[in-house]
């Protein structure tokens, strides 16, 4: 039997079983997916964004709706310290535009490779392809009911039940359900009798009314993004921005995309104003734009016409 359950096998899973483990823990991590890591794989464009190097006065300003809440994770484990973790466990890393830190490699897969290994190097019970079907808790210990599957053959085998007496529920939200995210710790937690704050998307994908699908597949950078609610400004945002066919992604629009989200659960109006030079001011810009079209020869008069 187990010391630690670990239901997750994600960034959080994995970590969390590899501190218990380096404590001197028994650890059995639950994967319903046939390998850990499976998000990993998609973040950062596929080159996985681990941190960046900005200090906490300004990682802090990235942070919705409240720093506060993860400022003491932040200094228990700093960006510094994920850093020089990666490094120490094989994999180097590189500091990008906008102080933004990637594998050397630019390939996801390699993060949770090393995470992997180092948890079989520690001697963590991993168990992918295990989806948990229930969890209770009895006579001091906590039981999850696991369906074995068949990933070959895409059928569930047979039933398996892990018992310990700490379980950590590290299955995320319900952001990518492709990737085992469907929301089903909010059920674990929910059966063991905590209470679960509602959930709303977040950082996700803002999708505008009469969307142009001309523009999917255009990469801005360096551009600025204004969120108005009920015609008051709320926010200005700098960076990069996509367009999908799932809409405004992207770094940028996801930092608006919580609030946007919120006021249109409120019913509220919601504006985005896309801002392609936000280092220049409006009569910059114009004599900018008037001194580009003398040197062709064109004026902003005949400029619609030709």
């Amino acid at each position: 039997m187990s010391e630690i359950i670990v239901i997750g096998g994600g960034a959080a899973g994995m970590m969390a079983a590899i501190k218990a483990a380096e404590r001197g823990c028994k650890v059995t991590l639950l994967e319903r997916n046939e390998i850990c890591g499976k998000k990993i794989l998609i973040t950062g464009k596929g080159r996985c964004n681990l941190t960046n190097t900005k200090p906490w006065s300004e990682f802090s300003t990235h942070i919705h709706p409240s720093a506060n809440f993860l400022k003491p994770a932040f200094f228990n484990f700093s960006n510094t310290a994920t850093i020089e973790f990666f490094n120490s466990i094989g994999l180097p890393t590189s500091v990008e535009q906008g102080d933004r830190v990637f594998p050397l490699s630019m390939c996801a897969s390699d993060v949770p490779k090393v995470l992997v290994a180092l948890m079989q190097e520690l001697g963590v019970d991993i168990r992918c392809s295990s989806q948990v079907l229930n969890v209770s808790h009895s006579d001091a210990l906590f039981h999850c009911v696991c369906g074995k599957s068949d990933s070959l053959r895409g059928k569930r085998i047979d039933v398996v039940r892990y018992s310990a007496p700490v379980l950590i529920i590290a299955t995320g939200g319900l952001s990518y359900p492709g990737t085992g995210s469907t929301g089903d710790g909010y059920e674990f937690a929910r059966s063991l009798e905590h209470s679960v704050t509602e959930t709303f998307p977040s950082l996700t994908a803002l999708m505008p009314r009469a969307y142009d699908n001309d523009l999917v597949g255009i990469e801005l950078r360096n551009v600025g993004l204004s969120l108005f609610i009920d015609m008051d400004l709320i926010k200005i945002e700098d960076g990069e921005l996509t367009f999908t066919s799932n809409g405004i992604e992207g770094a940028l629009g996801f930092r608006l995309s919580r609030r946007a989200v919120q006021a249109l659960i409120k019913g509220q109006r919601v504006e985005l104003v896309l801002d392609l030079k936000p280092a220049l001011s409006l009569e910059k810009l114009r004599a900018r734009i008037s001194r580009d079209l003398k040197q062709m020869g064109a004026t902003a008069d005949n400029v619609g016409r030709n």
